[in-house]
């Protein structure tokens, strides 16, 4: 039990801290919290985007690869990244929407970016999921 939260947490604070430094490098998404220059509550506010963000990709994604799973064999997988895209305009409709007093998250306008975002968060959560399990 006490594995399973550390692994929660650990999935949470990387998902924060991605969201974070994508945001911060203007990486075709911008996150705009309402606490800009208070450490706390931005801190506070990106693990709140972390949980949400890791809720959603549990959930909501797996149910999604599960639905589909047929159509990913006639696609060759790439059904897998329309999904993966479809989760990222979902988290930010959600959290717009739900706790736009929080924060405020701008994708890119075009697909495309928003596909090559998708991806690179998949590869950087995967790289620093290995790598932080080692340590902890």
């Amino acid at each position: 039990m006490r594995r399973f939260i550390k692994e929660i947490a650990l999935s949470i604070g990387i998902n924060a801290f991605l969201l974070r430094g994508l945001s911060s490098l203007n990486f075709w998404i911008q996150i705009q919290t309402h606490t800009a220059g208070e450490w706390l509550p931005e801190l506070q506010t990106y693990l709140l985007l972390g949980l949400f963000f890791w809720i959603i990709n549990c959930l909501l994604k797996q149910l999604l690869h599960l639905v589909t799973f047929p159509l990913k064999y006639l696609t060759f997988g790439i059904i897998g990244s329309i999904i993966n895209v479809g989760v990222l305009y979902f988290f930010q409709r959600f959290i717009n929407t739900n706790y736009w007093d929080q924060a405020e998250i701008i994708l890119a306008a075009d697909y495309l970016r928003t596909l090559i975002l998708s991806v690179i968060i998949t590869i950087a959560y995967a790289i620093l999921s290995k790598l932080l399990k080692r340590v902890a």
